[in-house]
């Protein structure tokens, strides 16, 4: 999902392209819907969760910690990239970019 809007912010920023959406208070609820239901999909249905679980079980605790560290720098840097999609959108809208 922040993914999704840091492409959002750099779209705008570099092309002008708004990811405009009709009403907020439907549009939101409904992408969430649609994103549980493609993971629920993805991981409950036939229990495929079982299988990743099973997988990841007989993991060392230096796996463990790299795993970890690496979803760590994942998130962070999905945060900055938020942050540095914002701050060229404000670059844009007072014409300095």
């Amino acid at each position: 999902m922040l993914n999704f809007l840091t492409a959002g912010f750099v779209l705008y920023a570099f092309f002008g392209v708004k990811l405009q959406f009709g009403n907020p208070f439907i549009e939101g609820p409904l992408l969430i819907g649609i994103i549980t239901m493609v993971n629920y999909f993805l991981f409950v249905h036939k229990k495929k969760y079982k299988a990743i679980i099973k997988t990841y079980k007989n993991e060392t605790k230096n796996e463990i910690k790299k795993g970890n560290i690496m979803v760590l720098i994942y998130i962070l840097f999905s945060f900055i990239m938020i942050g540095v999609g914002f701050w060229l959108m404000i670059m844009r809208n007072r014409m300095l970019l």
